[in-house]
């Protein structure tokens, strides 16, 4: 987890080959770490709270206590994490795509669009920069999503 997560993503693609499958693959490899940690931390704090105590001694089952209290307590978390962390994802797949190791052409990639614009970047500029105002807008409107729904379902930072 020290690592930088986009050195390790281009590592893994460069060893699995440019292409959509590859960079999920890469990016799946590198980030369930991160969301497995988030996952458990979750879980030990909530296993501890006295709504939990109460349904285990008033006779629930494990599945029971999951599915009535679990789960709807970690939910709107992970949607708020999920809605962040989707920006990041988006930068990454447009990063690999800029450098060659993500989507390939002809899939149109914002990344790989902003790549082949940059040698017109004096006489066509739009090239370059339309693409790449869209990659901000997406991952803003990500994250503004995410700070509303955190602010909706109650969700503290560092979850």
């Amino acid at each position: 987890m020290a690592f930088p997560n986009l050195v390790l993503v281009l590592g893994l693609v460069g060893i699995f080959g440019p292409g959509l499958p590859q960079l999920v693959m890469a990016l799946m490899m590198v980030q369930w770490v991160y969301y497995a940690r988030m996952f458990r931390n979750m879980v030990v704090s909530l296993k501890e709270r006295n709504f939990i105590t109460a349904a285990r001694v008033s006779g629930s089952s494990q599945w029971q206590i999951i599915r009535r209290h679990m789960i709807p307590n970690i939910l709107p978390p992970i949607v708020v994490i999920g809605t962040l962390e989707m920006g990041w994802a988006i930068m990454d797949i447009s990063a690999m795509s800029f450098l060659g190791l993500g989507i390939q052409p002809p899939t149109p990639e914002w990344g790989a669009m902003v790549n082949e614009g940059k040698q017109f970047i004096r006489n066509h500029p739009q090239l370059m920069l339309y693409p790449g105002l869209l990659i901000v807008v997406v991952v803003a409107t990500f994250n503004i999503l995410g700070e509303a729904l955190s602010e909706r379902f109650g969700v503290k930072r560092g979850f």
